[in-house]
């Protein structure tokens, strides 16, 4: 962090769980350089408390976002043995899986978190807190550039109804959302 106005030393908490954050972050980076160049895992961000830089050692679990290919069918063995792979390179660390029944549970993929956009009803509620929380606060932890292109695709999506076919008009389903 760099104030000018603040200095951040002073708030010893929020300095210290930054710092762990950050050496959390580059461990996890550094262990998926490790999944095998042809994996059907596009782009892997940290959530939570980690995303959002205040991770501290003792109580944090690792909140993974875990977005694989549209080639895979998300309830599919295939899937399955991705998501459990990323975990798998992550076995050393000893990080804290997600809940079972939590948005982090499972795996997603850009078809998914596009699909349904602006339609509150039929959005399965998990897919939604994961795309809302990759706008929000998230780290990229694996492939930086497809995690940047996975941003810019929930944006343009948001925009596409509205901002592209006029610049006055609102944001009005990313505000809604």
């Amino acid at each position: 962090w760099n104030f000018k106005s603040i200095n951040m030393d002073q708030y010893e908490s929020l300095t210290t769980n930054w710092h762990n954050s950050k050496e959390l972050i580059e461990k996890i980076r550094e262990k998926l350089t490790n999944l095998p160049k042809n994996s059907n895992i596009k782009t892997v961000a940290a959530a939570g408390s980690l995303g959002r830089m205040e991770a501290c050692n003792d109580t944090s679990d690792a909140d993974l976002i875990i977005v694989l290919s549209d080639d895979i069918e998300l309830d599919s063995e295939k899937a399955t043995e991705a998501y459990e792979e990323v975990w798998k390179c992550l076995d050393d660390i000893q990080l804290e899986k997600p809940k079972s029944d939590g948005v982090f549970s499972t795996p997603t993929n850009k078809t998914e978190l596009l699909n349904l956009i602006g339609d509150a009803r039929k959005e399965n509620y998990k897919v939604f807190a994961k795309r809302l929380l990759l706008l929000l606060e998230t780290q990229p932890v694996y492939d930086n550039e497809e995690y940047d292109n996975l941003l810019s695709s929930i944006i343009d999506k948001y925009a596409e109804e509205y901002i592209k076919e006029d610049s006055k008009k609102e944001w009005t389903f990313l505000l809604n959302d």
